[in-house]
C-alpha cells in the first residue's frame, strides 16, 4: 500500500489575451447584468429587465452563443 503523500494538483493558468479576454469581458458583463437584476428584483421595471437582457445577449454574442429569439 502506497502511503507517500501525493503532490497537490495546481492548475496552470496560461493566459492568452486574444482568446481569453473576450470571454472574461463577456463573463463580467453577465455578472454585471445579473447583479443589476438581483439588486432591483423587488421593482420589476421593464427598462431594467430590457437593459439587463440586452447586456446578457451581448455577452452571449461575445461568447459565440446564439440565444433564442424571444
Amino acid at each position: 500500500m502506497d502511503t507517500a503523500p501525493r503532490p497537490r494538483w495546481t492548475p496552470t493558468l496560461a493566459y492568452d489575451s486574444t482568446r481569453d479576454m473576450p470571454r472574461l469581458t463577456a463573463l463580467a458583463e453577465l455578472r454585471s447584468a445579473l447583479a443589476m437584476l438581483e439588486a432591483r428584483n423587488t421593482a420589476l421595471r421593464c427598462g431594467v429587465i430590457n437593459e439587463a437582457g440586452a447586456r446578457i445577449r451581448a455577452a452571449l454574442a461575445l461568447l459565440g452563443s446564439k440565444p433564442d429569439a424571444t
